[in-house]
């Protein structure tokens, strides 16, 4: 019979125990520039999708947006608006931002969208997003937010983007922790 004794010093486990949490700590300030690029891409993806049309194909991937109903693009016309969906004077788009990132004690977030704008903005933004029925017209949903969230998420070459910030952030926080 063999038998094993290891003995690990309690210097070892403070010594390790610091380095863990200057390592965390590390993280924490390496994410947000991360989540700020990332919190960027996907407000790229949101603007750019902003006054496609559906014309039969998708608008993101599994999403068609029904096109504009005739009496809303002729109003659009006669009163010089822009003639895409999610689009007319601009302010919606205008409106839409990447807001200050916030720490938690063990995240980093940020918020992308429509934040302090007019009522009157924000009821337009509803209305594309969730659809609505007015007095005038029926105006069904285009949701741009989540679909694009999902595009930003499960698309390959934005999923693999994504975690390649991440794995630099990772490394950066390593290196600096040492």
């Amino acid at each position: 019979m063999i038998e094993i004794f290891a003995k690990i010093d309690d210097k070892y486990i403070t010594s390790f125990c610091t380095k863990l949490a200057k390592y965390r700590t590390e993280l924490l300030n390496y994410s947000k520039p991360a989540v700020r690029e990332c919190a960027e891409r996907y407000y790229e993806i949101v603007i750019s999708r902003m006054g496609e049309t559906a014309g039969g194909e998708m608008v993101f991937p599994d999403t068609y947006w029904v096109e504009l109903s005739p009496m809303w693009l002729e109003e659009k016309r006669k009163y010089g608006l822009v003639e895409e969906i999610w689009e007319a004077t601009g302010e919606t788009k205008d409106s839409i931002r990447v807001f200050g990132i916030n720490i938690g004690t063990n995240q980093v977030s940020v918020f992308v969208g429509l934040k302090g704008v007019r009522p009157a903005v924000l009821e337009k933004a509803v209305q594309n997003e969730f659809g609505a029925q007015l007095p005038d017209r029926l105006i069904p949903p285009r949701p741009l937010f989540e679909p694009a969230k999902r595009e930003m998420i499960y698309n390959d070459a934005n999923h693999e983007w994504i975690l390649a910030v991440f794995k630099k952030a990772s490394q950066l926080a390593l290196s600096a922790a040492k």
